[in-house]
């Protein structure tokens, strides 16, 4: 039995040597990462926005793919995951700040292998506007005349001064040489209303452009001519 039992103990050695091992090797991933984080003007990160991200052809400027759709964390910040190499537009939904809502939406390059890191200050996407105030058919400047830029989409009728001045982003009074400047947010229609500081009465600028829809970064100096 010795022999027998020895001989086994060969064959089983021998088919343990022979066994081939085997390894899988596993790609390395080329997907990169994005992690999008919007704030207001000082920094602070801002909670709970619908944040979309879509697929964008930078060879014809336009997004045409959805993704993804999250709301930012407690710190502003949205983690997307992996993402294949390439161009991406991410669109937030009307983020405040200062009670006034900006169209944030941009293109991000997302690269391979790597977490791209995109912090997005949504008052940068503002446009610089310079109302000037004059008479008609006279170049001497008019001050104290007050000037509101009201969305065009909360506008209802009747209107009035007073209910124009509870919906309005932004207000002001032309100073001495009768200007006033503001920086709107972009991508968004406003009307510049003019009205008498005194009566609240409206000045009409007929023959003006008084509704403006203003680019990213764009200045422009508006005349608006009235019969004060």
């Amino acid at each position: 039995m010795k022999p027998k039992f020895a001989l086994l103990l060969l064959l089983f050695a021998v088919s343990v040597a022979c066994k081939k091992t085997t390894y899988t090797e596993i790609a390395p991933s080329h997907n990169g990462k994005l992690i999008y984080k919007l704030t207001d003007d000082t920094g602070k990160g801002l909670p709970n926005i619908e944040v979309s991200l879509f697929a964008y052809d930078s060879s014809n400027y336009i997004y045409k793919v959805f993704l993804d759709k999250q709301l930012t964390d407690a710190s502003g910040q949205i983690n997307f995951g992996d993402l294949n190499p390439g161009s991406y537009w991410v669109k937030a939904d009307s983020p405040k700040v200062n009670n006034i809502s900006y169209w944030a939406q941009e293109q991000v390059e997302v690269l391979a292998a790597t977490t791209t890191r995109k912090e997005t200050r949504v008052t940068d996407f503002s446009a610089l506007l310079t109302v000037i105030v004059r008479p008609l058919e006279e170049e001497r400047p008019l001050k104290n005349i007050g000037v509101m830029m009201v969305p065009s989409n909360k506008i209802s009728y009747p209107t009035s001064t007073d209910s124009y001045s509870k919906i309005a982003d932004f207000k002001g009074v032309t100073n001495d040489a009768g200007l006033i400047t503001f920086k709107i947010s972009c991508y968004k229609e406003y009307l510049i209303y003019l009205y008498d500081l005194t009566t609240k009465v409206q000045f009409i600028a007929p023959h003006d452009v008084s509704i403006l829809f203003l680019e990213k970064d764009q200045k422009v100096n508006q005349v608006l001519r009235i019969s004060p």
